[in-house]
């Protein structure tokens, strides 16, 4: 954008350094010709108004160019034809052009354009008065007053196109510094308001990482405290999203391993119950029957036999429990419940042992004021468990 404005203005300075030079080879063309047609009133030399009609080529060739920018349509092929002629160079016909056509709004070169034009008139008549001139003298009418007032009308017509041409190289002038200083403070403001949006679009750029970082540092703290269902969602496809589809599947990933993890220790569990339960069968028959038809030895390693295959049991269970936890299937079931009697028969159970071992034994659980909702075996658990734990 930048880069394309620049040469917008440049092409534009340039036009005008253009039309410039050709308001050069104009304003010489003309004195010229003046130049020689004085001379011609003066001696009356043949060669002298030869001179004076090669060097009107040019201004004449300028006024075909000036007619032909009044029409509401130009003739390119026309105008650049007339300015050849008039001596412009042909790789700035496109910038006179430009300047003429599409700058005419502007006011400068609205005023150079008009003082051009007048110019234009006067040279018309600096024509007309010299083809009066030229009747005269080829006549033999001419006196020496004639000649004296065409002298003097000719320096008239010299007078007024110098001013309209330094009032047109004024305007043209003007132009250039209005147009310098206009492209400048654009350029200026052009470049200031690319460089906000660039840092606009660095800020954003570097925030949709940091957000995006921060997204997947949250995430991995999620993943490391166990919840393996955590995702990042990021929409880009850029490096940050390559990484954050990786995590995804990494934490996918780590998550069906968690479940056949968790698969595998139910499924064990269940697999353990069973032969336990077919122990714990045969073993409780024998010390249901009469006491005396077992041997003391006997009795004692089938009860030995018994508790530990209960507290294997007991273990068995706890890791299903665990399995069911971590699968999301261990369901509680509330009930109102009196619980501090609940927790002193609960913890009566342990009363024997602890007191065989010479443990001093306290409960108390004084009585609440209303009921509490529990699930009353998972209250079991936390009781037994930490009792255990105390023995």
């Amino acid at each position: 954008l930048v880069i394309s404005f620049g040469t917008f203005a440049l092409n534009t300075i340039s036009s005008i350094r253009a039309s410039v030079a050709s308001e050069g080879i104009w304003a010489k063309a003309v004195r010229t010709s003046i130049y020689s047609l004085g001379k011609y009133a003066l001696s009356q030399d043949e060669r002298a108004y030869q001179d004076y009609v090669e060097a009107l080529k040019i201004p004449l060739a300028y006024g075909r160019a000036n007619r032909e920018l009044q029409k509401p349509k130009p003739d390119l092929t026309v105008l650049d034809a007339a300015f050849i002629e008039g001596g412009a160079h042909p790789d700035d016909l496109s910038g006179i052009d430009r300047l003429f056509l599409h700058f005419q709004p502007v006011p400068h070169v609205a005023a150079a354009f008009s003082f051009w034009a007048e110019a234009q008139v006067r040279v018309a008549e600096l024509q007309t008065l010299a083809q009066d001139l030229r009747v005269d003298i080829l006549s033999g009418n001419a006196t020496k007053e004639d000649l004296t007032r065409y002298v003097s009308l000719i320096d008239n017509l010299n007078r007024n196109i110098n001013e309209l041409e330094i009032q047109f190289a004024s305007e043209l002038g003007a132009a250039s510094r209005w147009a310098t200083k206009v492209f400048m403070w654009l350029m200026i403001g052009g470049s200031s308001l690319i460089g906000l949006v660039s840092v606009w679009v660095a800020l954003y750029i570097s925030g949709a990482v940091v957000t995006g970082i921060g997204k997947i540092a949250e995430a991995a703290s999620k993943a490391a405290e166990g919840d393996l269902k955590v995702k990042v969602v990021i929409s880009t496809k850029d490096e940050l999203g390559k990484l954050a589809d990786a995590f995804n599947h990494m934490v996918h990933g780590l998550g069906v391993l968690d479940r056949l993890k968790t698969e595998f220790f139910a499924n064990i569990s269940h697999e353990f119950r069973t032969p336990l339960t077919l122990m714990l069968g045969p073993l409780e028959a024998c010390l249901a029957h009469d006491p005396a038809g077992l041997p003391s030895k006997d009795r004692k390693n089938i009860l030995l036999a018994h508790r530990n295959t209960l507290r294997l049991l007991k273990l068995v269970n706890t890791l299903l429990d665990f399995s069911r936890i971590q699968s999301g299937k261990a369901q509680a079931v509330y009930m109102p419940t009196d619980l501090a009697v609940l927790t002193s028969d609960l913890a009566s159970s342990f009363r024997s042992a602890l007191e065989k071992a010479g443990i001093e034994f306290v409960v108390n659980c004084p009585a609440l004021p209303e009921t509490v909702y529990v699930d009353r075996d998972m209250w079991e658990k936390v009781v037994f468990n930490l009792i255990s734990n105390a023995f």
